[in-house]
């Protein structure tokens, strides 16, 4: 599309922009220190390292029915899976961080011709420094490569509207946005919204053609018509549903092999999602153990929001907005992630009415917009409100923002007599200069909290990095060196972080809820556990006592009671988590 620029763009300092490089490559420097340290991030140890550990000790990427998001789309995971089976679980780190760096890097290219190297390097900045991209890109997730896929997916249908239409850009996009959904499955937000996008931008912009006849009788040049916005040839409902057609099919087609594995494993190309949909007689739940982490799962929905944390309806609907100055790390009620309040603040100065604006780019300042609301509001009211499940709709919040920022300084730079220009170019720096001063403050924090440099030169071992932010892991550590191959373990109120764990562990308090049935007696409770082939037991204790206290009837409270007394052994303890083996074992 049409730049936004002039011919001759206004000039910025380019110390400005040396700036900004430093800056950049400073962030940078300090993402990779603290991503360099073990991998202790929950999502690592129970899902994105663990499941490909798990492949690589089968030979192979095998059905694990036992666990859920197994069957979850996994391009990302096979990444990390290839250099985990070198022995190397902080590359996968890095790995994640490079989407992060693709994003940054597909900002400047999209700011650049628009507005000039500095905005484009701006934009790429703010997009980096932002709390939760400082904070995803050095642990091991997912979610900065489906920004990434989602944002160069919407990036070609832009370069679609400004080639005329050509179906290259148009299966690129398609391309894209099937790698996002291949990575996982909050991609399908992004397929649904591009799917009604892509017909209404055909459809809607072939409007302009009675304007472009028109004005190309009046004498109108064909560049002044891209700037006024009227850029589509003819089309027809045949180029319509063609069109939709083409991105539709070749994302599928490009997501298509878990479509196909899921199918074949489950009847279901989306499982767990949609199962009983997929699956109407199946109304079985897989045998995972869901109580350690119940308030993570549901802290997000709106239902336990009002109930439990008394928000009411209207505070409710304000959370479009709070999640920009609400966000806390590790605080499922609070969002569990950090923005920056001035991306709001930023995105809003871009509509309001300061000077022209090349209708082109009004054309692409309404899709970036459209997609980011449309793309949130799905995510609230189909999934707990984390803000790393909004992340593909931020590269269009940092566009927006700077949008923002570049039509304010544009404006100050034309209309505004010389003697106020300084006075407002000076504030607006300032604005500019606290929004970043925000990132920078969390990044410092963030810094401190990991604290990599210890590790790195060697005064902090492995194992103590991370035992100290993880207490079960020195229980794990002794069971790694002391059980026999063949252990299986029980684990009871401590999450699900399989990770580090060199011994087969399950993960449910049904197995022991099914041994409590009925009127049980400790042979009971013992006959159960050895059907299950389990050896040992590990235990986060005052969750397990309130569970027993809760659940639990006085009968089958003895009879737990008597079984422990009678046939178990404590090994070890370690911040109230307790290793325990069975007697006859």
């Amino acid at each position: 599309m049409g730049a936004l620029i002039e011919k001759k763009p206004n000039r910025v300092p380019q110390v400005v922009l040396l700036g900004l490089i430093l800056a950049l490559f400073v962030l940078i420097v300090g993402i990779v220190l603290t991503a360099s340290v073990p991998p202790v991030s929950r999502d690592a140890l129970t899902h994105h390292l663990a499941i490909p550990k798990l492949f690589i000790k089968h030979g192979g990427i095998v059905e694990l029915p036992d666990i859920p998001f197994s069957y979850y789309p996994m391009n990302l995971d096979l990444l990390y899976l290839a250099v985990l089976s070198f022995g190397n679980d902080i590359a996968p780190k890095y790995i994640h961080l490079f989407f992060a760096l693709l994003t940054a890097g597909l900002t400047y290219h999209y700011l650049k011709p628009r507005m000039g190297s500095v905005f484009g390097m701006l934009g790429a900045l703010l997009w980096l420094s932002t709390p939760i991209v400082v904070r995803l890109a050095s642990e091991v997730y997912v979610d900065l490569g489906v920004a990434f896929f989602g944002f160069a997916s919407i990036y070609m249908v832009l370069r679609w509207i400004d080639s005329g239409f050509k179906m290259r850009c148009l299966i690129w996009s398609g391309v894209w946005c099937g790698l996002a959904l291949g990575t996982k499955y909050n991609a399908l937000v992004i397929l649904a919204i591009l799917s009604l996008m892509v017909p209404y931008l055909r459809s809607r912009l072939d409007k302009g053609e009675k304007l472009l006849q028109q004005r190309l009788s009046e004498g109108t040049k064909s560049d002044q018509l891209t700037d006024a916005g009227i850029v589509s040839p003819r089309g027809s409902l045949r180029s319509v549903i063609l069109a939709t057609v083409c991105f539709v099919g070749v994302a599928l087609i490009v997501f298509s092999p878990w479509m196909i594995r899921n199918t074949i494993l489950k009847q279901n190309p989306i499982y767990p999602m949609f199962n009983r949909v997929f699956n109407t007689e199946d109304s079985s739940d897989p045998e995972w153990s869901r109580t350690a982490t119940m308030v993570q799962d549901t802290s997000g929905t709106m239902v336990v929001r009002h109930l439990v944390f008394k928000e009411s309806l209207g505070y409710m609907a304000l959370m479009p907005l709070r999640i920009f100055y609400e966000g806390r790390d590790d605080s499922p009620r609070h969002f569990d992630g950090k923005l920056n309040p001035f991306l709001l603040v930023f995105s809003i100065a871009g509509f309001l009415p300061l000077g022209t604006l090349p209708a082109t780019i009004k054309i692409e300042q309404r899709i970036w917009c459209g997609f980011s609301i449309l793309f949130i509001l799905i995510a609230f009211f189909t999934a707990p409100v984390r803000i790393r499940y909004i992340l593909p709709a931020l590269p269009a919040i940092v566009i927006l923002a700077m949008i923002g920022i570049f039509r304010s300084w544009e404006y100050i730079r034309k209309n505004c007599a010389p003697s106020l220009q300084t006075l407002l170019k000076l504030l607006l720096s300032l604005a500019i200069l606290l929004m970043l001063g925000y990132n920078a403050n969390y990044f410092v924090d963030r810094f401190r909290k990991v604290e990599p440099l210890g590790y790195l030169n060697g005064e902090v071992t492995r194992d103590t990095y991370i035992s100290e932010r993880w207490p079960e892991y020195l229980l794990i550590k002794y069971i790694n060196d002391n059980l026999a191959p063949d252990a299986r373990i029980l684990g009871l109120f401590v999450g699900q972080r399989m990770y580090y764990f060199d011994r087969e562990i399950v993960f449910s308090e049904g197995i022991l809820g099914e041994s409590l049935r009925g009127k049980p007696s400790p042979d009971d409770v013992l006959s159960v556990l050895r059907s299950h082939g389990i050896t040992h037991l590990v235990i986060r204790w005052d969750l397990f006592h309130n569970w027993t206290r809760q659940a639990l009837d006085h009968d089958k409270r003895d009879a737990l009671q008597k079984f422990w007394r009678q046939h178990i052994q404590e090994i070890m303890a370690n911040n109230g988590y307790y290793l325990f083996v069975i007697k006859e074992y």
